[in-house]
């Protein structure tokens, strides 16, 4: 089914105009420098090739995207048709100083093996090229002044070439490499291969016994990583070799991975939470793009800009007020929507989920969940990246959080159904064990993590009908146990601030661990303190009342303990009547 929705994605995409696919048989390569040769195939130059992007408001220099002819896909040693990789060209690596390893000699001798066809196309680029081959000696070039220059980024750049005669013309887009190229690639398509039945599209064609690498996985391996591979005999049946044990057509193959490539370059596609790789995709004709972005935009993926167009502003606006959609916009609602969550796992990847809806529903569904999270009105609710990162301790050198989390809440929104149960036990521990800190401006009783827990409890009661109606504001009809725990927390350290402004280590810092998960041990010596607190101010009426009601709905007794939920409850309480407590009385 991932398979089939990507290969049909690829239908899309080459429908549109200025489609974001390469030709048939290239590939995009980021390119760091331009190699500049002369016609005697010397190096006289090395040019940087970068554009200025801005990124968080600062301007940054990163590689031109160039079209190339198709990369190997292999791990073993092949060197491209237009190498681009240093080792390959120049036959040497870089630690700490250039170095010509096993590696590199095997690299440079299949480079120089690939250039050989260049001495057979009638061009000044491409003889300059097969000069540069055969005449470069890595064991001469070790200290040459040009790499060294480069010597930092040497080993991820990726190059190309140019004569020096016109730098501007760079050698992928050569008309007669590039014929070269089309001829060789043609006589590998039409190369004899196994037939048979394509289990995505159900047609007889040539099966791909490799499927190309997939890139841009966060955490993924440089050469890229497959969805269909087998690199085991055990594993292999009927004749059938590696891929072919899948059945997927060339055809098919070179859809979807050519798809993938698009999402993972399009920042309207993709996005990483957590050690996931989300891609997500719209399966339109008319405008796949403004879908993708409409939807990255409205779960903070991306920011929103001046530049928003039409129908992201429909989306948004129906999301965060409940606008409805005008009448242009209300036809992308039955399109097809896919989210895809994947992970590295070394060569391959994991599929962590796999959603398929309308964009209606989907957008129905991340409403829901933005609705769920509301603490006010005006709130600029957290995206799911901050979400996650509340779960991890702020102390922590590992800020890598629970991958089972990230998918279970991530198929939540998704799908509109529970959050996992592990995100409020983790919420719950951070707020219990952390402590607020001046120095870092961090404050463990913060609105992302209370909208977290507000959020599970909604659900909780909408979709099981399990405890009280949970409301964005302070209830003061709910009497739940728990709930009044916290509140009476929120007016006994109210009362101790007011009896002593400026106190160093308050029932906070001190009790509120203890009062949230045995609320019986705790909170008899509180009232005792909160009494001395009363005794010691003029004015405490306002105060005491609010005491005497809640103590009247406890019956005057405390719960033993309160589970993972009870706790949720309390910090609810506590949350909510603290805000309360700190709002003029005309804007409640």
């Amino acid at each position: 089914m991932i398979i089939n929705a990507l290969a049909r994605y690829y239908d899309c995409l080459k429908n549109i105009p200025d489609s974001p696919l390469p030709p048939s048989g290239y590939s995009k390569v980021n390119i760091d420098y331009v190699i500049v040769l002369n016609d005697k195939g010397e190096m006289v130059n090395i040019l940087p090739h970068t554009k200025t992007v801005t990124e968080k408001g600062k301007p940054k220099e990163v590689p031109k995207t160039e079209i190339l002819p198709e990369r190997i896909s292999a791990t073993s040693v092949k060197a491209n048709f237009l190498e681009h990789r240093p080792v390959y060209i120049f036959g040497m690596e870089f630690d700490k100083e250039f170095c010509i390893t096993e590696k590199s000699k095997k690299s440079f001798i299949d480079y120089q093996e690939k250039a050989k066809i260049f001495k057979e196309v009638n061009s000044p680029i491409a003889q300059a090229l097969y000069k540069f081959s055969i005449n470069w000696k890595p064991e001469n070039e070790i200290a040459n002044s040009l790499l060294t220059q480069i010597s930092k980024s040497f080993g991820t750049a990726k190059f190309t070439y140019c004569l020096e005669t016109d730098i501007n013309s760079l050698a992928g887009y050569n008309e007669s490499i590039t014929k070269k190229w089309d001829v060789i690639n043609d006589e590998k398509e039409t190369d004899s291969k196994e037939l048979g039945y394509c289990s995505v599209c159900g047609c007889y064609l040539p099966i791909a016994k490799l499927h190309d690498n997939l890139k841009g996985i966060k955490g993924g391996m440089a050469v890229g990583t497959n969805i269909v591979c087998v690199n085991n005999r055990a594993e292999e049946s009927f004749n059938m070799e590696q891929g072919q044990v899948a059945s997927v057509s060339t055809e098919i193959m070179k859809k979807y991975t050519a798809a993938f490539s698009a999402l993972t370059e399009s920042p309207y596609n993709h996005a990483y939470i957590g050690d996931v790789t989300l891609l997500f995709w719209a399966e339109s004709d008319i405008n796949p793009q403004e879908i993708a972005q409409s939807y990255a935009v409205a779960n903070n993926f991306v920011e929103e800009s001046e530049q928003t167009n039409k129908t992201v502003k429909n989306c948004l606006d129906y999301i965060r007020q409940g606008k409805p959609f005008d009448e242009s916009s209300l036809a992308l609602l039955d399109t097809k929507f896919y989210v895809l969550g994947v992970k590295p796992n070394a060569s391959r990847l994991t599929i962590k989920f796999f959603y398929a809806n309308t964009f209606g529903k989907t957008l129905e569904n991340a409403k829901q969940h933005f609705d769920d999270l509301k603490l006010y009105e005006d709130q600029k609710t957290p995206s799911i990246s901050r979400i996650i990162y509340e779960t991890v301790s702020p102390n922590s050198t590992n800020k890598d959080p629970n991958p089972a989390l990230v998918s279970g809440l991530f198929s939540a929104v998704l799908n509109g159904g529970m959050y996992p149960g592990n995100l409020l036990s983790s919420i719950v521990r951070r707020i219990r064990t952390d402590q607020d800190s001046d120095k870092s401006k961090f404050v463990k009783i913060n609105d992302t993590r209370i909208s977290v827990i507000k959020a599970y409890l909604t659900r909780n009661q909408r979709i099981f009908n399990k405890g009280e109606i949970i409301t964005m504001s302070l209830n003061k009809t709910n009497v739940n146990q728990a709930y009044l725990c916290g509140r009476l927390f929120a007016v006994l350290e109210k009362l101790q601030t007011e009896a002593i402004p400026g106190v160093n280590a308050g029932i906070k810092s001190r009790y509120f661990s203890s009062a949230c998960t045995t609320p019986a041990m705790v909170f008899p010596r509180l009232i005792m303190l909160g009494q001395t607190h009363i005794s010691k101010l003029e004015k405490s009426g306002y105060l005491e009342s609010i005491l005497s009601e809640i103590m009247g709905n406890l019956n005057d007794s405390f719960p033993k303990k309160l589970d993972i939920e009870e706790q949720g409850k309390f910090i609810l309480g506590y949350y909510q009547q603290n805000k309360d407590l700190y709002t003029k009385k005309e804007d409640r």
